[in-house]
């Protein structure tokens, strides 16, 4: 009988080892991106990422019931999620880097 959580799921296939980076990478991304949003949060392109995030997180609430990491389709969205996110985020910091420079 497996368990019906793509969390756990990890756990018992990959152990603490596997589980621990996931964690701590999705963990330290919705820390940032976060923060990036309030640091952000004048600028039209943060809704982008607010966009971004929440979807995730839903996702990431969606794993707790299922299996999302498993399926083809539900982990490929997952992932392009968070790579479009990271890069948002950058996009929004350099923006500002290049505002103060001149």
């Amino acid at each position: 009988m497996r368990p019906h959580n793509t969390f756990l799921t990890v756990l018992y296939k990959m152990g603490l080892i596997g589980f621990v980076p996931l964690a701590f990478f999705l963990g330290y991304f919705h820390w940032r991106g976060w923060r990036t949003v309030r640091a952000f949060r004048h600028q039209k392109e943060s809704v982008v990422l607010y966009v971004l995030l929440v979807g995730n997180l839903a996702m990431c609430q969606f794993g707790l019931l299922n299996l999302l990491l498993e399926s083809p389709f539900f982990a490929s969205v997952f992932w392009l999620t968070i790579g479009i996110a990271i890069r948002t985020m950058h996009l929004l910091r350099s923006s500002s880097e290049a505002l103060v420079i001149p």
